[in-house]
């Protein structure tokens, strides 16, 4: 159990970080993003045709439904934080899904700009999969270390 507690403070500590770092090749750290893909679809939305926020994605609309979905898992996963922290197990199972699913889609985003994921994005990738699996890291590490005799104390032998 304090290994998940752990590993889990680590993860979202790690989510936390990152966007204070820098996220993509442009030098934008990680809150301007997460704000930016929110609102940038809204923006394009209103904007006239022909404007720099209308073709940001050379007028691909996939573009803009990439930049939200992928702005969305950072609604899903403190969503899926709070779940697992009230033990809505269903619950959390289904917004883990969630985030896994919403993830790529940033990926998407960096293909169709073009740019590339630096630390901050690497950070905040990591971070969400620690937190969300800490459990499952836990109890392998534990099998790992049992497996090989290194769990508990009490079985010293003196051959």
């Amino acid at each position: 159990m304090r290994d998940t507690r752990s590993l889990m403070r680590i993860g979202i500590g790690a989510y936390l970080v990152s966007f204070l770092l820098v996220a993509i090749s442009t030098g934008t750290r990680g809150h301007r993003c997460a704000i930016v893909a929110l609102l940038v679809p809204f923006i394009a939305l209103d904007a006239p045709s022909g404007t720099g926020a209308a073709q940001f994605f050379d007028g691909n609309p996939f573009g803009y439904v990439a930049t939200f979905v992928s702005g969305l898992v950072n609604i899903a996963f403190p969503l899926a934080m709070f779940l697992k922290f009230k033990r809505y197990d269903r619950s959390f199972a289904a917004a883990r899904i969630a985030v896994l699913v919403t993830i790529p889609f940033s990926w998407m985003v960096f293909v169709l700009l073009p740019v590339l994921p630096r630390e901050g994005h690497v950070l905040w990738v990591s971070g969400m999969l620690l937190a969300l699996f800490s459990e499952e890291i836990a109890a392998r590490r534990r099998a790992s270390a049992s497996s090989r005799g290194l769990a508990g104390t009490d079985k010293i032998r003196l051959d």
